[in-house]
């Protein structure tokens, strides 16, 4: 997709989508696709935070495409939760290592160590789906 194509053909939201996806890309700017219902947005890395574009329904209901390569969930707003546990990366990847040990830990030291790991980093989903779980 290029826009002398989607000027002289047209094109509805996946076309427009995609091609700024791929401009982002051309310029080494972090972006991805979206799916909305019966909609196609994306979501692109701007100045330090995730930002839909072309959306009609918000982060909600957005989802990541199945091409996206994703971490925790389907759910686009994940990737700003992500965004945010990373900024202090040392915090995040202890939490991680804590999560992890709770795994090989004793049933009912579990809690605590996946407790623990959200108070060193808050925004990791990861320990807080375990959580859920215990």
């Amino acid at each position: 997709i290029n826009l002398k194509s989607i000027h002289e053909i047209g094109g509805v939201c996946g076309a427009i989508s995609y091609f700024i996806v791929g401009f982002c890309h051309a310029y080494g700017v972090p972006a991805t696709g979206v799916g909305q219902p019966g909609h196609s947005a994306y979501m692109w890395y701007k100045n330090g935070t995730w930002e839909l574009g072309n959306t009609i329904k918000g982060w909600g209901l957005s989802t990541v495409h199945v091409r996206t390569q994703y971490t925790w969930n389907k759910r686009a707003y994940y990737f700003l939760v992500m965004n945010e546990a990373q900024k202090n990366l040392k915090q995040y990847r202890l939490s991680e290592k804590m999560r992890i040990a709770s795994m090989l830990a004793n049933p009912e030291d579990r809690f605590q160590i996946l407790e623990d790991a959200t108070t060193e980093c808050h925004n990791n989903i990861a320990v807080w789906m375990d959580l859920e779980v215990q």
